[in-house]
Parts: structure tokens; sequence; C-alpha cells
């Protein structure tokens, strides 16, 4: 069975958080300081550490750059508040393997768990394969996404988007398909939504994101996700319509 530490001093959330955690079948530890993580990490082997960076006394970022002296050294998934890109930036460059930020989709939260346990598994199923195309790799299985040199996070539903589109190159996707697939029957977006998503995605993934070479608009139909950028057929640039 899988053991949790969980570092939080919001004494609700934590008790939130453990709740789902321990749903999932995981054991969770609760402490509430960074001098408290420390001590446990020291004395009991982890497979994961739930690591909020706004803590009292010791921060968080205090806590990561300790753990690395830490003989075991366990993964370390950052879950704050703080969103500046300078932020995560210096939790990712002190050793946190993935960074959520505050507030958070608690299915989102499970599914980068479990990713992260998945990788720090032994024995485990082999990761799935990273997916490229023109000068971006995306790596599923840790919700990031690379253009060039430059690393991007991904949410749950950026990725589900572009899991679809992978699965079906260069075919027209409507809206209500992209829906389907990345959102599922529980819950309730709209259209509008996917056209709000396919413009976060285009901003990480186009060199000019205002005439998208891969994620091209189909107009009256939805979308459509072309891997080699238009280079194949000397396809101009799709000039995308903001939605």
């Amino acid at each position: 069975m899988k053991l949790i530490l969980l570092v939080e001093d919001d004494a609700a959330l934590a008790r939130g958080l453990a709740d789902n955690l321990r749903f999932e079948g995981w054991t969770v530890l609760h402490v509430a300081t960074g001098e408290a993580a420390l001590e446990r990490s020291r004395g009991q082997s982890f497979d994961l550490v739930v690591l909020d960076l706004m803590l009292p006394k010791l921060s968080g970022f205090d806590v990561l750059r300790a753990l690395a002296t830490v003989k075991q050294r366990p993964r370390v998934l950052v879950l704050s508040a703080r969103d500046a890109e300078a932020d995560v930036v210096r939790a990712l460059d002190l050793g946190a393997a993935d960074y959520v930020k505050k507030p958070f989709a608690l299915a989102e939260l499970l599914a980068r768990v479990r990713a992260q346990l998945r990788d720090g598994s032994i024995g485990a199923a082999p990761p799935e394969p990273e997916f490229t195309f023109g000068d971006v790799r995306v790596s599923f299985a840790r919700f990031r996404l690379w253009k060039g040199t430059r690393e991007h996070l991904l949410s749950h539903h950026e990725l589900a988007i572009l899991r679809t589109f992978a699965k079906r190159p260069d075919q027209p996707i409507t809206r209500a398909q992209i829906l389907d697939e990345a959102w599922g029957e529980d819950e309730f977006p709209t259209e509008r939504t996917v056209d709000n998503f396919v413009v976060k995605l285009r901003r990480k993934i186009e060199s000019e994101p205002e005439s998208p070479r891969f994620l091209l608009t189909v107009h009256g139909v939805g979308y459509r996700f072309d891997p080699n950028g238009g280079a194949s057929r000397g396809d101009a640039p799709n000039k995308a319509t903001r939605r």
C-alpha cells in the first residue's frame, strides 16, 4: 500500500484531502509544519509527499531543499496557492516532481497523484510513450508539454483534449466529440469551453497562436489536428478565429 505524507497547515483542507486520498486506497500521514515533515521523512520512507509551500516558519521551499539530503528522497507534488511562474520554476528546480495550483479540481489532483505513484513504483507498468510533433513533446504521464526547450504544465482537460487529437490526426473532430472524450458524461461544460481550452493549448503549442499550424479550426465543424504542421502538403497557416 502506498504511503503519502501530506504537509498542509490548513486543517479543514488537510482533512478533506486526506479523506479523498485514503478513499483511493492510499495510507496518509498528515503534518502541519515543515519541521514535522522533515522529521517524518528522515525516519520513514514515503512514496509521495504532497507539500504546501506557504507553511509557518519553515517554508515548502525550505522543505524541498532539505529533502535533497534525505537518503531515500521521496517524490514531491507541490500543492500551493502561489501561482507565479517564478514559484513554479523554483519548486521544480528544487526537485518537485509536479506542481498543482490552488484552487484545484480534486479529480485532476488525484490523477496527478496516481501518475506520480506509478512513476515511482517498482515493477509498475511502463509509462505511456511520449507524444511528439514538430518541436513539441508531450508527456501524458507527467502532465507536461515542451515546445523546444520551454516547459509547460498541463491541466487534466488540456491533456485529455491533446489525447483526443492524437488519436485522430488529420480528422475533423466536432466540439461535441471533444466534450464527450475530454469531459465525459458526468460534467456539463459547453462547446465554448472547448474553444477556450484550444486557445490555451495554441499558446503553448503554436509559434504563432493567431495563425496555428497544428490545431486548426474547421469552420462549421470543430477542429483538426495536423501533426505535420502543414509541412507535408504545403498548407497555408490557418487563421484562427478568437471565440
